[in-house]
């Protein structure tokens, strides 16, 4: 069983400390023998150096040092049946010594160690929960210390690094000015041990240095320390432990997708990596492994930031275990091989298998490094930091898109780039297709229009586009719509902008009207208004959330009793609300569902064939009349762009299944 507890905030929880400790036999050897701590041994001890161990207990520490080169260590400890049994199970390493005391009242001059070495007895000394008198032992303890080690010396620590062991540590070192501070991430294995083990290094030096000492970690996988903060500290560790706790829980076969993110160098720009771990589900051997990165370009798709996606491309790849690498279009990527050198220590960490089959690790990819070209980029007042990318994807097509930053890996619009006709080095804005499944699918919708205006070329409708975004949608339907007016509603005039400067939205044709103004205050003041001919055949809702959510369409305000019904009220008597819905949770799809038919007596939907949208085509007079998805598809009017996309999407509707999904 685990001894790790069942999430990342459990180290931090008292209770759970106070339990582990309970439930101890042999505390010290857990800590880790020569082998797991060599590396930081050998780093801040010299084999020429007098080493003081306090509370040395029955570990084999002193042994092993000795064993090592390591010849002049005094061992001391308050129990005397384990210095008895110590003094005999070295009496040949006659320059080990082993002395009954206290570490609190050290019987020592002061400065005659270069270094003192504890293992686990600051953790034993100060538990969670600890009192008042916890504290003050361990404050003597490190008084005594202080006093005995020598400058330059190092007092060495390793430890489980609790929350309450770390405050006490800096809240007693770092007011004195003269200690700098080192945690170094240890790769804990001896006896089974799942738990994060850290070595806390304080050197002391010559003398009071006039403002505070640096605080250093070293984190799993590497070589050098790095400069933190006291809370980049606390937060550097627990970052370590939930990684430790990812890697115990891959130590064994999956039943279901497991994933963990990792930050870069500016946590606010979200994580850097992440990297989700499925396993074959059909078997529990393991015997082939390997990594995929996604590239910059790719990170959208539905393969990769989908479970089933997922599961397909594990399967694609023929492997036992696969660790999908997600980037994070926020940050700056380096090559292939560079993201390789990043990550590759950890990706180790999760091979499962048999010790006599594990080779190196393949990391594959798919299409081109550095295929992303920043256009553009700017911060507005109500999305905040967005950038215009253009793609080449691996059909051979560039895409343009519009990505909000704060929402990780939507894409918020995407059209295709197409080179002009006497020029293949210049390209202009395609609009003529639409290159997002879910307008194609709100265009399907149409078909269950009870006018069929996807069957007559000079329909005049009144359609509104809640969410200009790009303003694609709303080029679409003026180009296809002639005879109809088309209202882009947009609440954020840079979107507007950008939607003109950069994908060519016709903003001044004749029949097409942008509001910029809340989507939800139109609709209101639509459904208010008495005159049939001031309400609309169809309203588009494609607005996203700017926040990075389960639900990423539409955002909640659009769900309220309010809002819907406003929708509802803004309808002409045969009209239809289309709503562009995204989200990965079932449940909520379900529960989003049965909201709105509460409002609107027929709800058919229409789900993308490779991604997580789905259309919600909300009406509340029948249908069009009950015809198969092919007579619907055949009755499309031959000019209308795209007609085999609207094909497709209409196949996947249904109308003799439409049914009030009420109650």
């Amino acid at each position: 069983m685990s001894l790790l507890p069942q999430s990342a905030s459990g180290f931090t929880d008292p209770e759970y400390w106070k339990k582990f400790f309970a439930s101890r036999k042999t505390p010290f050897e857990w800590y880790g023998d020569f082998n797991t701590l060599q590396d930081a041994i050998e780093k801040y001890m010299k084999v020429s150096e007098t080493i003081l161990q306090i509370g040395c207990g029955s570990s084999e520490l002193a042994t092993q040092l000795y064993d090592n080169g390591y010849r002049n260590v005094h061992s001391i400890d308050v129990d005397q049946n384990v210095i008895t049994k110590q003094l005999q199970k070295n009496k040949s390493r006659s320059t080990l010594t082993f002395e009954k005391a206290d570490a609190t009242n050290l019987p020592l001059k002061d400065e005659s160690f270069p270094v003192v070495i504890d293992k686990g007895t600051y953790d034993a000394l100060l538990p969670p929960n600890s009192t008042a008198e916890n504290q003050e032992t361990v404050r003597k303890m490190f008084n005594e210390v202080n006093r005995v080690l020598t400058c330059g010396g190092r007092y060495i620590i390793v430890t489980l690094a609790q929350d309450h062991l770390i405050d006490f540590w800096l809240k007693y070192f770092v007011p004195t000015n003269q200690y700098i501070l080192r945690v170094i991430k240890i790769e804990n294995r001896s006896c089974g041990f799942q738990m994060p083990v850290f070595v806390l290094v304080a050197n002391k030096m010559n003398a009071k240095m006039p403002r505070a000492l640096p605080i250093q970690l070293q984190r799993s996988g590497s070589k050098k320390c790095a400069n933190v903060t006291e809370q980049e500290l606390k937060e550097g560790i627990l970052a370590e432990q939930e990684m430790s706790q990812f890697i115990s829980l891959c130590s064994s076969h999956l039943e279901e997708e497991v994933s963990i993110q990792f930050n870069g160098a500016d946590p606010d720009l979200g994580p850097k990596y992440r990297i989700y771990v499925i396993d074959n589900f059909k078997t529990a051997v393991c015997s082939t492994y390997g990594g995929f990165i996604v590239p910059i370009g790719r990170e959208c798709e539905w393969t990769f930031v989908t479970t089933k996606g997922r599961y397909s491309l594990r399967e694609q790849c023929e492997l036992d275990r696969i660790a999908i690498i997600l980037l994070n279009l926020k940050h700056e990527y380096g090559t292939m091989s560079e993201i390789q050198d990043e990550i590759g220590h950890f990706l180790t960490q999760l091979d499962r298998r048999d010790e006599d089959k594990r080779t190196r690790i393949d990391i594959l990819s798919v299409g081109e490094e550095n295929s992303k070209v920043v256009i553009a980029t700017g911060e507005s007042m109500y999305n905040g930091k967005w950038s215009v990318e253009e793609v080449l994807l691996p059909c051979g097509n560039l895409s343009r898109r519009l990505v909000f930053l704060n929402v990780l890996n939507l894409i918020q619009s995407e059209v295709y780039m197409k080179p002009m006709p006497n020029n293949e080095e210049e390209r202009y804005v395609d609009l003529n297709n639409l290159v997002c499944d879910f307008h194609v699918m709100m265009l399907a919708g149409l078909a269950l229009h009870p006018r069929e205006p996807l069957c007559v070329p000079d329909i005049q409708m009144r359609m509104a586009v809640l969410g200009l975004g790009g303003g694609l949608l709303t080029a679409y339907l003026s180009k296809n719509f002639p005879k109809s007016l088309t209202t882009g509603i947009e609440l954020d005039p840079a979107v507007v902008s950008l939607a003109i400067d950069h994908f060519a939205f016709p903003h001044t044709a004749n029949n097409i009207d942008v509001k910029t103004m809340n989507a939800l205050t139109f609709v209101k003041d639509i459904a208010e208004r008495d005159l049939e001919e001031e309400k609309y055949d169809a309203i588009f809702v494609d607005v996203a959330d700017n926040q990075d959510r389960a639900m990423h369409c539409p955002p909640p305000a659009f769900l309220t009793e309010q809002a819907l019904t406003n929708m509802r009220n803004s309808l002409k008597k045969d009209g239809m609300v289309l709503i562009n819905l995204v989200t990965r949770d079932n449940d909520i799809s379900y529960q989003v569902k049965q909201n709105v038919a509460q409002y609107f007596k027929y709800v058919s939907v229409i789900g993308a064939e490779v991604d997580v949208n789905e259309v919600l085509i909300c009406q509340n007079t029948l249908p069009a009349r009950k015809r198969t998805p092919v007579d619907l598809s055949n009755r499309i009017r031959r000019d209308i762009t795209g007609k085999k996309q609207l094909k497709s999407a209409i196949l996947r509707l249904n109308p003799n299944n439409v049914t009030s999904l009420r109650g």
